[in-house]
């Protein structure tokens, strides 16, 4: 599963939420929370440390891209793109898109 479907999937009906996978007290996730219910998981391996890493589910996300800044890891710039410029899941999955995950 790409990573933008995965977003889509699993931010379906949830609130979005900032600077961690999941808050528990409000269900909130971020788009990496998101990412890890789209494809069946918990939205925290905290939650179960049995359960795999979102570099296991999604080995794309550790791969580099070019930016205007220099290279950076998919799964970085996607936790920039929810936390600081607070970008929405759709925004966040439409940029996956554009680049093929």
């Amino acid at each position: 599963m790409k990573l933008s479907t995965a977003i889509r999937k699993g931010s379906k009906g949830k609130t979005q939420g900032f600077g961690r996978h999941w808050d528990p007290k409000t269900g909130a996730v971020c788009a990496l929370g998101a990412a890890r219910i789209g494809a069946g998981q918990g939205p925290c391996y905290l939650l179960d440390p049995d359960s795999p890493s979102i570099y296991q589910i999604f080995p794309d996300a550790w791969t580099q891209i070019e930016t205007e800044d220099g290279n950076e890891r998919i799964i970085s710039l996607i936790g920039h793109f929810n936390d600081t410029l607070r970008w929405s899941f759709g925004e966040i999955a439409d940029w996956l898109d554009y680049y093929g995950y």
